[in-house]
């Protein structure tokens, strides 16, 4: 079956390069209605990369947020990482106080000497060029990289000519198989749409390439994340060396309370000054996690409730042609029905399970700020005099950008499932959910800010960081780490796919059906069809190219039957229209 799809490439297979689609910020995606202007940016190529399968009932934005980061994060941090390299050599080349603004203390009970972190515009350049690229990633890429090409509906099947558009639709099949993944741009909304589950059932059970799923909530996660802890973190720069670590508090403390009673005043204030900074984002975290669990929880449910009856289309004709074409490739509605609801089902749900909530990867990205700030200071040898005081700000660092964000998610995460009970969620966690997140969240950050403190030993910030670093590794290894779910295969079973290898002015057809294991010709020689084994196209009459008469028939050349679709229209009844035979 792979030598017969990737012998029988449809005349005009056709993608969109990633920039093209991202250009004017994903203006492509802001409606479905397509003109000769949005066909011109795709091209005939030999293979898909990604097959884009969505509702055009999905925000815009949310599709163009979730597209970005998903084609251009390695270039964001690619770049914003090479320029961090630049200045720090920069600053060994020309000057050491290159960009520095100022130089503050942090002063920590205990004694010892304080910590010198050099106030520098650095940071702010990082997070500026992580965000310009994560917007423009593509158009930057592109000069370097090979782009990938995607299948868009609206601009790889033509929308103006009602031939060539019904010829684009009904070649489906070999243009699913001739893609090397699909990308479906997920929202609950999604499975109410029969295109949706159709294109997602046909290219699981066709293809050998991954299906992945892309939440479009977690995208504008993790942006809102990176944009907080920027925020959080810079202010925390500022006010730290006049509140928590000065050194007039430091000496205060020093004097008054012993060792360990210094340790816990440091931790309580903290977890205090955290708490106020976190609470403010707390009922967005809360709201992330009961959106994020909710939605996965009711993706399965859909798959397993599926129904084509309940499900949605456009156009009546769009679902004429959708019964047609299930009944064609699947055997029958009831078959297609099973198959999602069982195989379907099963397949996303184990996906969800190895994947995890959310990929480990987006939650770094969300504590970049975390990690551009302390590696630019980690970089910088004047911020640490000893061995001593260069391992307490490593295990600082490691634990703020690998271990902090992803345990306080997970937690936050669990807490919404569990919250949520058998009889639903109870209003008390509307308040009690962020108040809970905020406080995870300031525990898991006040905790790694004593590694500064000397009264804590060493050998104690060496375990206590080795904890975190394993928690976070158990929690999120072996899983993937992508910021989509890969959906493996379906059998393919009996389906039977067909694609049309030719079609004459005189209404003359070759298609090609192909099932598992075998290929078969056929053709329809009836001067009034133009379609076969259950696509159906527009009438061209002859010595009119490129025109549509109002009659349309369909055919189903593989059952002997064809099926006026005129009289579907206008009849009440469907299933009552009797079929002729096919000559």
């Amino acid at each position: 079956m792979d030598q017969d799809r990737e012998g029988q490439r449809p005349p005009d297979l056709r993608g969109v390069p990633t920039h093209l689609l991202l250009r004017r910020l994903g203006r492509v995606f802001a409606n479905g209605s397509g003109e000769a202007s949005t066909f011109a940016m795709s091209a005939q190529v030999e293979r898909i990369d990604v097959f884009l399968s969505h509702s055009w009932a999905t925000p815009s934005i949310l599709k163009t947020v979730a597209l970005m980061y998903r084609s251009n994060v390695s270039v964001a941090l690619i770049l914003s990482t090479s320029v961090l390299i630049v200045i720090q050599v920069l600053r060994r080349i020309i000057d050491e106080d290159f960009l520095r603004i100022k130089t503050l203390p942090f002063y920590f009970p205990g004694g010892g000497e304080p910590v010198h972190v050099h106030l520098s515009v650095n940071v702010l350049v990082y997070c500026c060029i992580f965000a310009i690229a994560l917007i423009y990633g593509a158009e930057i890429g592109r000069c370097c990289f090979r782009y990938s090409m995607y299948f868009l509906d609206k601009c790889c099947i033509h929308q103006t000519d009602p031939v060539k558009k019904m010829q684009g639709i009904h070649q489906l099949g070999d243009i699913l198989a001739h893609s090397k993944r699909m990308v479906v741009l997920w929202q609950p909304e999604y499975l109410s749409r029969l295109w949706c589950v159709w294109e997602l059932a046909a290219f699981s059970s066709l293809s050998e390439g991954s299906v992945e799923f892309l939440p479009l909530k977690l995208p504008l996660f993790v942006i809102g994340l990176f944009a907080f802890h920027f925020g959080a973190t810079v202010g925390v720069v500022f006010v730290g060396p006049r509140l928590l670590y000065s050194k007039r508090f430091a000496e205060l403390a020093g004097e008054l309370l012993p060792p360990a009673g210094q340790l816990t005043l440091n931790l309580f204030l903290l977890f205090l000054f955290n708490f106020l900074v976190f609470s403010w984002a707390g009922t967005f975290f809360w709201k992330f996690c009961i959106w994020h669990m909710d939605d996965r929880r009711d993706l399965i449910r859909e798959l397993k409730h599926f129904k084509v009856e309940d499900a949605k289309c456009f156009l009546p004709a769009d679902r004429v042609f959708m019964l047609s074409s299930i009944e064609g490739w699947f055997g029958s509605v009831e078959h297609f029905e099973a198959l999602v609801q069982e195989d379907l089902s099963n397949n996303v749900a184990s996906s969800l399970h190895h994947s995890g909530p959310v990929p480990f990867s987006m939650l770094i990205v969300g504590a970049l700020p975390h990690a551009f700030i302390f590696g630019d200071a980690l970089l910088d040898s004047s911020n640490y005099y000893d061995l001593e005081s260069f391992l307490r700000f490593l295990a600082l660092c490691l634990s703020l950008t690998f271990c902090t964000d992803a345990l306080s998610v997970d937690i936050g995460l669990f807490l919404a499932e569990w919250s949520r009970g058998a009889e639903g969620r109870s209003w008390r966690w509307t308040y009690f959910g962020p108040i809970c997140v905020a406080s995870v969240f300031a525990a898991l950050t006040a905790l790694p800010a004593c590694f500064m403190n000397r009264t804590l030993p060493l050998w104690i910030v060496l375990v206590l960081i080795f904890v975190l670093l394993s928690t976070t590794m158990l929690l999120h290894w072996p899983r993937r780490t992508s910021e989509s779910w890969t959906l493996p295969s379906l059998s393919r079973g009996s389906m039977r796919v067909a694609s049309i290898s030719s079609i004459s002015h005189e209404g003359s057809i070759t298609a090609t059906s192909r099932g598992e294991g075998d290929s078969q010709e056929m053709q329809c020689k009836t001067s009034q069809v133009l379609s076969c084994c259950g696509s159906t196209y527009p009438i061209i009459e002859e010595g009119e190219e490129g025109s549509a008469s109002r009659d349309h028939l369909g055919a189903d050349c593989a059952k002997g039957h064809i099926v006026k679709l005129d009289d579907i229209y206008n009849s009440e009844d469907p299933a009552s229209v009797e079929t002729a035979s096919c000559n």
